[in-house]
């Protein structure tokens, strides 16, 4: 069901807090901004699944149903691959939800998932349920107006079988995978709840992590200054500097803004908007 009202909000909180869980799940669109914007809850209860609409009339009375109920210790919020929700959430709610059963943590630690050991939900719903679902909806708008059927049903389908995957892995774990799995999804939400620090922001930065010593400091600095630019104007990092621009200029550590020319990878109007900055950053 689509849900509007509070009211509709907390007759599934309610039920979470009988049963002792909730299944979430969360659609956003980040393409054109640093922030995400929420576009949907999911969230699946015994029998139901609720599609909660942030950008109805009622959002900022269910928006705080909602953050009450994921901050309940009572309740286990099941999620899969919980790391990007977690920090839509945080955003959008200024609560994390906790305590978290991740699937895709648990599956990994069950032994299912290939060398990565970061199975889909679609794999691991068909593997362990037997279920295939539609992946048709994966690039769709989100925060477009009316959402269509195919879409509702596909957003429910993100939360309809969390539950199902929960008792399947719970199976497959012993005491020790148990407790670990428990410690990993404390430290998502601990890590959500912190946000990312200046190693982590280098950490993502794709071919970031090769780099060891002054290239890897010079990276840190960079990916500092990236994040706090597209923070402040609310674009997307890429927009900004790509990821192959950090990593060359972390690298070359150019010594003038003339030497700047020299780093290819650099467009030119980043060159003249910010060239001082960027070789302070890399000699500093």
């Amino acid at each position: 069901m689509l849900v509007h009202t509070a009211e509709g909000v907390r007759e599934l909180a309610e039920a979470a807090r009988r049963g002792g869980w909730i299944a979430v799940d969360t659609e956003f669109m980040r393409e054109k901004t640093y922030y995400p914007e929420l576009a949907l809850v999911q969230l699946g209860v015994e029998g139901a699944v609720g599609l909660i609409d942030p950008l109805a009339g009622a959002a900022p009375a269910m928006l705080e149903e909602l953050a009450l109920l994921f901050a309940d210790a009572a309740v286990t919020k099941i999620i899969h691959a919980a790391g990007q929700d977690l920090e839509v959430l945080r955003v959008t709610l200024g609560v994390v939800p906790q305590p978290i059963f991740d699937t895709q943590v648990a599956a990994a630690l069950a032994g299912l998932g290939g060398p990565e050991r970061q199975v889909s939900y679609a794999a691991l719903v068909q593997d362990l349920l037997g279920v295939e679902l539609s992946k048709g909806s994966q690039r769709a708008d989100w925060l477009a107006r009316p959402l269509s059927p195919a879409l509702l049903d596909y957003a429910a389908d993100d939360v309809r079988w969390l539950n199902p995957l929960r008792e399947a892995l719970l199976q497959r774990m012993g005491a020790a995978q148990l407790d670990e799995c428990g410690a990993r999804c404390g430290a998502l939400v601990e890590a959500a709840r912190r946000g990312l620090d200046a190693n982590a922001l280098a950490d993502r930065v794709k071919g970031g992590a090769k780099l060891r010593g002054p290239a890897r400091q010079r990276l840190t600095a960079l990916a500092r200054w990236r994040e706090e630019k597209a923070r402040a104007a609310n674009v997307p990092r890429r927009w900004l500097l790509g990821d192959e621009v950090l990593v060359a200029l972390a690298v070359r550590a150019p010594k003038s803004v003339d030497a700047l020319y020299g780093v290819s990878e650099l467009p030119s109007r980043a060159r003249v908007r910010w060239g001082a900055e960027l070789v302070s950053l890399v000699n500093s």
